[in-house]
């Protein structure tokens, strides 16, 4: 698919895949390493959800107790183990982004995400 101008759209899709190319350019054997940048995305991906649901969720035990179920869920240690699976770490830390910036800020005491 193709834009107006003429470049392909799926760019930041060929920018998710630019990580695999990485990997592939340093360590071409180090699988371990490439699950290991898998793990740094799923852990940007629990802090990420932990301070939305800080921000959505009233009493700060829920935030916490949600981003433990999110951490146990078998698909994000399938897609740690399973290289080819980062798009979807990837595009998982993003959505909870937008989530997280998009949601009204809730006044905590020591926590805000606003100057």
């Amino acid at each position: 698919m193709v834009d107006g101008s003429g470049m392909p759209a799926s760019r930041l899709a060929s920018a998710f895949g630019g990580t695999h190319w990485i990997d592939y350019r340093l360590w071409p054997t180090g699988r371990q390493v490439m699950r290991l940048h898998n793990a740094f995305w799923l852990a940007a991906l629990l802090a990420i959800a932990w301070a939305a649901y800080r921000d959505i969720t009233k009493p700060a035990w829920a935030a916490g107790l949600a981003a433990l179920i999110l951490a146990l869920k078998s698909e994000n240690f399938q897609a740690v183990a399973w290289i080819a699976a980062r798009n979807s770490l990837i595009s998982s830390c993003f959505v909870a982004l937008t989530i997280w910036v998009a949601s009204p800020p809730r006044p905590v005491a020591g926590l805000s995400r606003t100057a």
